[in-house]
């Protein structure tokens, strides 16, 4: 349910965006997009309190919090953590360079209008984007009801061989609802391995880590997924160059949601062989 918003989210600033960039400039667009934000973090400081943490058996509470170091270096010392953490950073960069480029994507092999392009890209991440985060936990719980705790990195690592496929089907195609297949089952499953790629981590790690851990693949996938992807997508294009530039960009960076794939395969044959994994598909 908390990844719905990050696709509504999307949705929203691709209509908005088309609609304002195309009236008021780009660059009104960003400062309209930026001014939720501020908003909203002053709400979170005058109204979020913060939560009573879970505490391990025999822990009190003048136990210190693992600092970050401490964190990092057991999520490094554990190979199904590790390679799901890197897992997820990898597919933050196809997830992200797909939706900023489907707009201009449109435009340029569709025909479409900046304000239709922004429109149609919109409905595609608010409706599928919003459906794949819904049922991505649902899909994961699944797994582990049939197969254990030690199977849940199989979930994301199909959903990011399949984000791959259907990638690839979207930035080539020959028409436009072959494109609109492609753009609506690669939102569904690059959105979709998020919740069990995350359970991973949660499951993974000590109850007190658990937030460290996953601000700092918050932080990977904002700053190198969504500030990476979309530029990966971009010189490749620059590099190709004519009217198909902008297709080899998007189909180039289907090879990280394939990458990432494999570390998910990873992080599954070492969850078979991990006792917290195991333990928790027995308990």
């Amino acid at each position: 349910v908390f990844w719905t918003s990050t696709a509504f989210g999307t949705a929203i600033s691709l209509v908005l965006g088309g609609v304002i960039a195309a009236n008021y400039g780009w660059r009104t667009a960003f400062f309209v997009a930026g001014a939720p934000g501020l908003i909203l973090a002053i709400l979170i400081i005058l109204t979020v309190r913060e939560p009573v943490r879970e505490r391990d058996i025999g822990q009190d509470d003048q136990t210190p919090a693992p600092s970050l170091l401490q964190t990092m270096r057991f999520v490094c010392a554990n190979p199904t953590v590790f390679h799901a953490f890197v897992g997820i950073g990898l597919a933050s960069l196809a997830m992200s360079g797909v939706p900023v480029w489907a707009a201009s994507f449109l435009v340029r092999t569709q025909g479409f209008t900046l304000p239709q392009a922004g429109l149609m890209a919109g409905l595609g991440v608010g409706l599928f984007g919003a459906l794949g985060s819904f049922l991505g936990g649902p899909a994961g719980d699944a797994v582990v009801r049939r197969w254990g705790v030690q199977a849940l990195p199989a979930a994301p690592m199909v959903a990011c061989v399949l984000a791959c496929v259907s990638g690839l089907i979207f930035a080539l195609g020959s028409s436009l609802m072959v494109v609109a297949l492609g753009f609506i089952v690669f939102e569904i499953v690059s959105r979709g391995f998020t919740a069990p790629a995350y359970a991973i981590l949660v499951t993974g790690v000590e109850p007190r880590m658990r937030g460290v851990v996953v601000s700092a693949v918050q932080a990977v996938t904002n700053l190198v997924g969504y500030g990476v992807g979309p530029l990966v997508v971009g010189v490749v294009s620059d590099r190709v160059g004519g009217t198909n530039s902008l297709k080899v960009g998007i189909a180039a960076v289907m090879i990280f949601s394939l990458w990432s794939g494999l570390h998910f395969l990873a992080a599954w044959l070492a969850a078979r062989r991990s006792e917290r994994f195991v333990d928790g598909a027995t308990a």
